[in-house]
Formats: structure tokens, C-alpha cells, sequence
């Protein structure tokens, strides 16, 4: 079962947890960070550049994405624990609840690479994905110039997939796969 709305009300303070990050859906006053993030050129070169949202736009894309949302999609935050400030972004989309298949994105601010957050990002947002959402596949395509994002999701346990397609680097990581390589505890359980 999806159970996005639990995670996609606007104000709502449940949060996916990991050690050293939190991860939750953003309110409507946290657009301006995503508006930052993505006019950043070195936070954004690597995932297709710069997408300028005026303030319209950003708000448009909020009604979309978080409150009231897309049940296909679930879209957060990241936050550092030990101050609350966001230093990236982590989102699914194109859920299909019949095959439990999704797409899967992350970008961390070019800042606060290398600190090791994009693995602990993937370890939350996988374990929600693929234990309180029942999902069986979740695919990436990353671009073929981001070998940095590449090395992540296959570092992780991805696969590459060339059958998903030639204008990418596809990955997909399955079910059984996840379990397999990583032992889940309830790191990614939703408090609130």
C-alpha cells in the first residue's frame, strides 16, 4: 500500500529518519530553499542544469508534488540533524501501485557533498519505498556525464539496465536485491 498522505500534508511533522539526516516533506514557506537549489549551477550541473521557478511556478510545482500532491510521488527535504538546515532534496515519482515500480531522484547542494549523505539518503528513502510502500523496483536515470551519481547508486546496490534505455545511465535496484545487501531496522519508520 502507498501511503503518501501520511508524509504529504502541508504542516504535517512526520519524518523519515536516518543517523544523521531527517528527511520530510517541505512546507510552503521552505520553496525559497528550492528555488536555491535549484538556480545553483554546480549544485545543478550535474542534473540537468539550472531550473529557475519564479515564485508562481514554485508554487504551482508545490500543489503538484506536495500538498495536495500526486499520489505517484513523494518528494522531501533533507535535513541535517544536528542543525535543521536542508542541504539537499530526495523524491520518487511515476509510482505505479499495481507493479510497485517508481523513478527515483536525489540531489544534495554541491556544499555538503562528500560527507557521505547521498548514501544515507538512499538507505531512508529505499527502506520507505520498499518496506511501507511495498515497492518491488525503483529506477534511475542518471546522466551519462554524473559518474559521481553513477558510483553512488551502484556503490548502494542499483544494477545497470541498459534495456531501460540509451539516452541515460538506467539503474534499477529490485526488492529482493535491497534485502539481500541491507539489513533493515526501522531507520526509515515515520515518526509523528
Amino acid at each position: 500500500m502507498y501511503e503518501s498522505h501520511t508524509l504529504r500534508n502541508d504542516g504535517d511533522a512526520s519524518m523519515l529518519n536516518g543517523q544523521r539526516l531527517y528527511l520530510r516533506p517541505p512546507l510552503r514557506d521552505e520553496l525559497t530553499y528550492i528555488q536555491r537549489l535549484w538556480s545553483d549551477p554546480e549544485t545543478m550541473a550535474d542534473v540537468g542544469g539550472v531550473q529557475l521557478l519564479d515564485d508562481v511556478r514554485a508554487i504551482r510545482w508545490f500543489e503538484r508534488w506536495v500538498h495536495p500532491g500526486d499520489p505517484s510521488r513523494f518528494y522531501c527535504l533533507v535535513f541535517r540533524k544536528e542543525d535543521h538546515q536542508p542541504v539537499g532534496e530526495a523524491y520518487f515519482y511515476n509510482f505505479d501501485p499495481k507493479s510497485g515500480t517508481a523513478m527515483y531522484g536525489m540531489n544534495i547542494e554541491a556544499t555538503h557533498r562528500g560527507r557521505g549523505y547521498a548514501s544515507e539518503v538512499l538507505r531512508i528513502m529505499t527502506t520507505y519505498f520498499f518496506t511501507k510502500c511495498e515497492g518491488n523496483v525503483l529506477m534511475d536515470n542518471i546522466a551519462l556525464d554524473n559518474v559521481r551519481g553513477q558510483r553512488a547508486l551502484l556503490r548502494f546496490g542499483f544494477e545497470p539496465d541498459p534495456s531501460l534505455g540509451s539516452d541515460a545511465f538506467w539503474v534499477k535496484l529490485t526488492r529482493e536485491r535491497f534485502f539481500r545487501l541491507h539489513s533493515i531496522e526501522t531507520e526509515a519508520d515515520t515518526d509523528g
